[in-house]
């Protein structure tokens, strides 16, 4: 089966890791860094799957590359200005609100993104896996032919949907299929 601790080294929350003391100080508590050592053992690495970092005016996320089974990251309304490289299992992101110019390679994965409120001019690749962007309120002139370009290239079922909601809202959710 599936053992990252077999292979994962355990991480120091300081500094040199954790740039940003409100990241640093989330890590911390007793639901992440159970037998708060002030160290991230990998049994409790693969135990983090969320992080909750909404309104606490975070600066900078470096050191989430640690965090390999993240799955669910909310960073909306913060102070962010860019994004490290994001953890590969990352399903779903939310930097709303914040002051980004550039989104970091998405993971593979990521099924929900939502970057409304920044000052995006460009957007990376969607990953075939996405189901829900919203990213109004930015700098996207040429957002809408990226994203429908990379609709059709990417054959996804929700074209038809195009026309009706990019040009509405700049968002789309592909329905759910039963």
């Amino acid at each position: 089966g599936f053992h990252p601790q077999n292979w994962l080294k355990a991480v120091e929350l300081n500094a040199a890791n954790f740039p940003d003391p409100v990241l640093r100080e989330e890590l911390s508590d007793e639901y992440k860094d159970d037998n708060q050592d002030g160290i991230l053992s990998p049994e409790e690495i693969i135990d983090i799957t969320y992080l909750w970092l909404n309104g606490t005016m975070v600066e900078d996320l470096t050191g989430i590359e640690y965090l390999i089974a993240l799955t669910d990251l909310d960073a909306g309304y913060s102070y962010l200005s860019e994004l490290p490289p994001l953890p590969e299992n990352l399903t779903e992101l939310n930097v709303a609100g914040n002051y980004l110019t550039s989104l970091p390679v998405l993971p593979d994965g990521l099924e929900y993104l939502n970057c409304n409120r920044n000052q995006l001019a460009t957007m990376p690749k969607l990953p075939d896996s996405i189901e829900t962007l919203y990213c109004a309120e930015n700098k996207l002139t040429a957002l809408l032919l990226v994203i429908f370009i990379s609709m059709i290239l990417s054959e996804n079922e929700f074209i038809s949907l195009f026309v009706v909601l990019l040009f509405t809202i700049c968002c789309f959710s592909k329905p759910y299929t039963i």
